[in-house]
């Protein structure tokens, strides 16, 4: 048996590559060797034939993740892969050690802002409104309770990007978007994270904000993938 592995895959990927190595090269285990061209052409293959096999690069959604991967690590999300949040297995619909990854989800409207500097007090509402919604909303899951109320995971996205795109005369295809795009949604996030902040300054933070790269001082601006440094030029703001 491979041991280790498959949680070396979610927590370490230094740990993974060693222990693959070393069980690829240990002839006592059976193994089957894939071209990996050819297993990428099955994925697509059913992808296509069925529309249901979305992609998720899970091992850089623990890199790059707001959770300590080695004690929260993300191992799965939902059909359109929006969400990227811890879960744990249940052994029964009542299990309370478990926990359901919930989606409180809202959206800016680009389309409906003039200039950046409006996220601020948009981002403010949607924090505030969205924290408050956890607490007030149903739970008939207690794991779902147990992951919302420990962890208070808030997603907050964009609608009418094309349009804002658009009205700044850039488009999808040419590149010309890159530069606005990095701006764009530097922003959000800076506006966002100010304004959770802002909100723990007032309430505490949440119940398991030990297991998050926050509490390390890490953030996502430190993890990014810096291949994009390659096709934008935006300073940061």
């Amino acid at each position: 048996m491979c041991l280790g592995l498959y949680d070396a895959f979610f927590a370490d990927q230094d740990e993974f590559e060693r222990l693959y190595v070393k069980y690829e090269n240990d002839d006592s285990i059976r193994k089957q060797r894939v071209k990996a061209v050819e297993l990428f052409s099955l994925m697509m293959q059913e992808r296509a034939s069925t529309g249901r096999i979305y992609i998720q690069n899970v091992d850089h959604c623990n890199t790059h993740s707001p959770f300590d991967p080695v004690v929260a690590p993300v191992r799965q999300s939902n059909l359109c892969l929006e969400i990227a949040l811890p879960t744990k297995p249940l052994h029964d619909v009542n299990d309370e050690n478990g926990e359901i990854a919930l989606c409180t989800l809202s959206a800016f409207n680009l389309g409906a802002i003039k200039t950046l500097d409006e996220l601020e007090e948009l981002a403010i509402l949607a924090v505030r409104a969205l924290d408050a919604l956890l607490d007030y909303q149903d739970y008939p899951i207690p794991a779902a309770k147990r992951g919302a109320m420990g962890r208070r995971t808030l997603g907050i996205g964009v609608i009418n990007f094309a349009y804002w795109l658009a009205k700044n005369g850039k488009r999808y295809s040419d590149g010309s978007a890159n530069n606005l795009t990095h701006k764009t949604f530097e922003a959000i996030q800076y506006y966002l994270l100010k304004a959770s902040n802002e909100l723990a300054k007032e309430q505490g933070a949440c119940p398991w904000f030990n297991e998050t790269t926050y509490a390390k001082g890490i953030l996502p601006i430190d993890t990014y993938k810096k291949d994009l440094d390659a096709i934008v030029n935006e300073p940061l703001h």
